[in-house]
């Protein structure tokens, strides 16, 4: 790993055509002659670069998008949902009970989350426009499919790093709790248990792997790896949060933490399709777990 800081917008300038491209692509993307310095390219063998500006807007998107997507979805729900009350004949108290009740219930998160989620995939295609090809070429390689066993193992991790979150809260005499985050999965998945787990199980795990992994991995890579690992895993975390004042939310966040770390090391090692199948692995089989234990609990 090197210990020196990069230039993040480096061009390589092709000897053949003589036009310019990212460093950290091993080829001229138009003719096709290999760099002649492989020493910047080389740690991004395995990623999808995708140039230093669109790194960014997928992160910028995919974080910022995602809440003002979200923010656009809750105030028309929350608009229908309050014309459907008053048509009704709801006012006053009942009104307002009655609109908070419908807040709190896993339909109006379903709605919320889930279209945010899809206008979000729709839009981060689009950004990544035609280096779509790149990235799935990565699913050709055996070493795409080492991501089911890594997602099984994430799971794992994170019941131990559950465990050891449990153990020094009880020294603290502290009491964990159901996080925010997984309180509203939960709730989603009672109300729509098999759209839950192809939006968060499947849909959710591209968007953010786009986002986090392609876009604010691969950015922060370009200037220094611990750099990159230490960014990418903290915000992958806090963006899990809902809370910051909340000490049950920080016990859960180096849960995440470690996620986000992992799933980083499985991208620079193997690539986008390895660390999209350990994501969505760990979603899919954690959602099943708990459909299941909703549907004997009921």
């Amino acid at each position: 790993m090197e210990k020196i800081f990069k230039n993040p917008l480096k061009k390589e300038k092709c000897a053949r055509c003589g036009k310019e491209y990212d460093a950290a692509l091993p080829e001229c993307p138009a003719c096709g002659a290999r760099a002649a310095d492989s020493s910047f390219f080389r740690p991004f063998a395995e990623m999808t670069p995708m140039g230093f500006s669109k790194e960014l807007i997928l992160f910028a998107v995919g974080f910022l998008g995602f809440q003002l997507i979200a923010l656009f979805v809750k105030l028309c729900v929350v608009f229908i949902a309050a014309a459907s009350l008053e048509s009704a004949g709801l006012s006053g108290a009942s009104f307002t009970m009655g609109l908070a009740a419908f807040e709190d219930s896993g339909a109006y998160l379903a709605w919320v989350n889930f279209t945010a989620y899809i206008a979000l995939f729709i839009a981060l295609i689009a950004l990544v426009g035609k280096d779509l090809t790149r990235l799935f070429k990565k699913f050709r390689s055996w070493k795409t499919y080492l991501g089911f066993p890594i997602g099984i193992g994430l799971i794992i991790l994170s019941v131990l790093v559950n465990e050891i979150m449990l153990l020094i809260a009880k020294q603290a005499n502290l009491t964990i709790t159901t996080n925010e985050n997984q309180t509203a999965i939960n709730d989603m998945l009672s109300s729509t248990p098999y759209l839950s787990l192809l939006i968060l199980g499947l849909v959710g795990p591209f968007c953010e792997e786009l986002a986090y992994r392609v876009g604010l991995f691969g950015l922060t890579r370009r200037v220094n790896i611990y750099l990159a690992y230490f960014v990418a895993s903290v915000v992958f975390g806090l963006i899990h949060m809902h809370d910051f004042a909340s000490v049950n939310e920080w016990l859960s966040f180096p849960d995440y933490l470690v996620a986000g770390a992992v799933l980083a090391v499985t991208y620079e090692k193997l690539g986008f399709g390895a660390s999209y199948i350990a994501h969505a692995t760990n979603n899919v089989f954690s959602l099943l777990v708990e459909i299941l234990f909703i549907r004997t609990v009921a």
